[in-house]
């Protein structure tokens, strides 16, 4: 970026102005973080940090978020973080602990999900993951559609707007040809394109 833009990164990209204009919509949404802190995903910890502080001040320039704070929930058991300040977010999740050997990828999903049907304002769920949830299980979802066929479920019955939430995977990988990373990124296909044919969102 260039020196005369540093802190006004909307200056520097105006591309994004009408993208997070369009995600705010009229009265602003929440934005929550899943991060799957599990050990496959331990050597793209710096990556991981760096992306939720990236993204998260690039929402709070936006103005996206009308609190502008930040809510990072974790695979694990591990607390969930919540600031203002991007730059803790990053170094907090820098200094943690990625050490459970599995991913409880369904069930911590489910959780926001049931947060953001509760809460009722709208919402965007940014899941950082690499796809490894339970290598044992090569289901292509293993699980993790049910939070979202959840989702739709809920949208359709209220006739909420499809955009009152959104749930975009953001894939960490090593190498396309390891085997496990493969199969990372055939369930994040799949979840991308085989749900929204099959649910129409």
């Amino acid at each position: 970026m260039k020196s005369e833009f540093k802190g006004r990164p909307l200056e520097a990209f105006p591309q994004l102005v009408s993208a997070l204009q369009k995600l705010k919509g009229e009265k602003g949404r929440d934005q929550m973080f899943l991060v799957d802190d599990s050990r496959s995903m331990e050597p793209h910890q710096k990556k991981v940090a760096a992306s939720c502080q990236v993204l998260s001040y690039l929402l709070k320039k936006g103005e996206v978020d009308p609190n502008a704070t930040f809510e990072v929930y974790f695979t694990s058991s591990h607390p969930p973080l919540q600031s203002t300040r991007t730059s803790e977010l990053k170094d907090n999740i820098e200094k943690m602990l990625f050490h459970e050997d599995q991913c409880n990828m369904a069930p911590s999903l489910d959780e926001l999900v049931s947060k953001a049907i509760q809460n009722k304002k709208p919402v965007s769920i940014y899941v950082l993951t690499n796809g490894h949830w339970n290598l044992k299980n090569r289901d292509n979802f293993c699980g993790v559609d049910g939070p979202i066929k959840r989702l739709v479920t809920h949208v359709r019955r209220t006739n909420e707007q499809q955009n009152w939430i959104g749930v975009q995977f953001i894939r960490f990988f090593d190498d396309n040809e390891n085997p496990d990373d493969k199969l990372g990124e055939t369930r994040l296909k799949a979840l991308d394109d085989d749900l929204k044919q099959q649910t129409g969102m």
